[in-house]
């Protein structure tokens, strides 16, 4: 599997590892870190059916298990989360479980149920819809998130919020609607680093100072999340960056 990322890297790819996290052991993600992986993306819920796990949040423990092998590597993790039936009413503690390990989960991705593949859950409720999800998302978030401020993947399909936290405070990233659409066209063939984080800052800042303009915006907003968040970035938590889909 090692020679496997290599190869994709030395192509200039993007190495992704999906997995539902019972082979992936602490010295696997090392070395396939070691081998250039980028991201590792946990899929955990109540659909697989793992013995001894009978609700959704007590997944959690299973969840920080994977959050534990994957800590320190230069990994961004992610978890892919089924919703259903079972388990819609628990996706905001869900969230607030993601939001207290912002420092290390990078991405949570809710999918709602569909009757594809391997799946036994058959047709989706009339209940399971994106807005219901998205609602149940900021209702764990604590705080309203812009869904619809940039398009991820098909518009029928998907949505997806950016949220700064700190001190387990939720601060949506996406709440300029504009200067979020000016920034991603400035970027867009702009290359990232995202296993160095202090590369990618450097890049990210790098491309802002072409455009003074928005440069200027983008600290205006800056300044704004600064002073709405003053209290929590002086707490004992790290920021981290997290994104909700």
């Amino acid at each position: 599997m090692t020679e496997i990322v290599r190869r994709i890297r030395a192509k200039g790819m993007r190495p992704t590892l999906f997995t539902n996290g019972i082979r992936a052991t602490r010295d696997l993600l090392r070395a396939l870190a070691e081998a250039g992986l980028i991201d590792v993306a946990f899929h955990v819920d109540l659909t697989q059916q793992r013995r001894g796990f009978a609700s959704e949040v007590a997944l959690n423990a299973l969840r920080q298990d994977y959050i534990g092998r994957a800590r320190g590597l230069r990994l961004s993790v992610f978890f892919n989360t089924t919703v259903f039936s079972g388990n819609l009413n628990e996706v905001p503690e869900i969230v607030r479980f993601f939001v207290r390990n912002a420092d290390i989960v990078s991405m949570a991705s809710f999918q709602l149920q569909a009757d594809t593949g391997r799946g036994v859950l058959g047709s989706r409720p009339l209940h399971i819809t994106i807005d219901s999800v998205k609602q149940q998302i900021s209702l764990g978030a604590g705080v309203p998130l812009c869904f619809d401020t940039i398009q991820i993947g098909h518009s029928h399909c998907n949505r997806c919020a950016m949220a700064l936290v700190t001190n387990n405070k939720v601060y949506d990233m996406l709440d300029d609607r504009k200067l979020v659409t000016d920034i991603v066209k400035l970027t867009a063939a702009v290359r990232f680093d995202r296993q160095n984080r202090a590369a990618l800052v450097r890049t990210f800042v790098k491309s802002l100072l072409s455009s003074p303009t928005i440069l200027a915006r983008g600290m205006a907003w800056v300044m704004r999340k600064i002073w709405m968040a003053r209290a929590d970035l002086v707490g004992r938590h790290m920021p981290g960056k997290f994104a909700m889909s």
